[in-house]
């Protein structure tokens, strides 16, 4: 069985989430379930309709799927994101977008990308 990957996107949000979504767009092409849990307010739904295995899901239903993207992380509760990504399935690769992050979730990263203008 494969090992997933967490990934950090940290930067400027929309910067972030066309990282994210191209991630997704792959995954989905190649048959792979993903699951969006936005905890900010961007409203995504026109793009979830063109990915098939696409779903809008809270993190509660977040490990049935391949990929999880979390986006706005900066919106959500910090021990419960650092208890998740404990506990996330072996094979599920994890995509946190966000602003900041403490050092306990940047500790538990496999990759950390700063997401910036040139």
């Amino acid at each position: 069985m494969k090992t997933g990957y967490i990934h950090i996107y940290k930067g400027e949000n929309w910067k972030n989430l066309n990282t994210a979504f191209g991630m997704a767009a792959r995954a989905c092409g190649a048959g792979f379930s993903v699951c969006f849990c936005n905890f900010g307010s961007t409203q995504i739904d026109d793009i979830a309709q063109r990915l098939p295995n696409f779903y809008i899901q809270g993190i509660e239903n977040a490990t049935q799927h391949d990929m999880v993207i979390l986006y706005d992380c900066d919106f959500f509760d910090g021990d419960v994101l650092k208890d998740f990504l404990a506990h996330k399935p072996q094979h599920q690769e994890i995509v946190l977008c966000g602003t900041a992050f403490g050092e306990e979730i940047l500790a538990m990263a496999d990759l950390i990308s700063n997401v910036e203008a040139l």
